[in-house]
């Protein structure tokens, strides 16, 4: 089993995505292809702000969502191949929120693999802040364009 961590800079070389959109910051831990744990620091500067809600403003669920989705794919990338670039966001099952995101929170996502085939990545992901559980749910990934 090979434990290792992942900057921004390493994060950017496997994921296509770029800000607003980049919404894994660092990966902490990586069992490649079984787990990860990433986290995402929330700052009141985050562009969906503005609207989501500027009297009260919490991270939009799909985003939470789609931190998993990234924070899955960077798990089952490989590096060489740029595997990641040809994952997306496939479906979301059982999903939960418990309370909300907001600014000055750090998530950390927790993802662990349940299937890996050649079309489909299917994964259970756990988002929590400092005030416990936040949402969890299982993430599908497809590798087709």
């Amino acid at each position: 089993m090979e434990y290792y961590s992942l900057d921004i800079e390493e994060i950017k070389k496997i994921l296509p995505h770029r800000y607003p959109f980049l919404l894994i910051d660092k990966v902490i831990e990586r069992i490649k292809g079984q787990s990860g744990l990433g986290l995402k620091n929330v700052t009141i500067n985050e562009p969906y702000f503005k609207g989501h809600f500027p009297d009260s403003p919490i991270v939009p669920g799909v985003l939470i969502i789609e931190s998993c989705a990234q924070l899955l794919g960077l798990v089952c990338a490989d590096e060489n191949a740029s595997a990641a670039r040809h994952q997306f966001l496939a479906s979301v099952k059982d999903f939960n929120f418990k309370s909300s995101v907001v600014p000055g929170d750090t998530m950390y996502i927790e993802v662990k693999v349940i299937e890996n085939s050649f079309k489909l990545i299917q994964g259970t992901a756990r988002v929590k802040t400092r005030r416990g559980l936040v949402a969890s749910g299982i993430i599908v990934n497809t590798n087709i364009k």
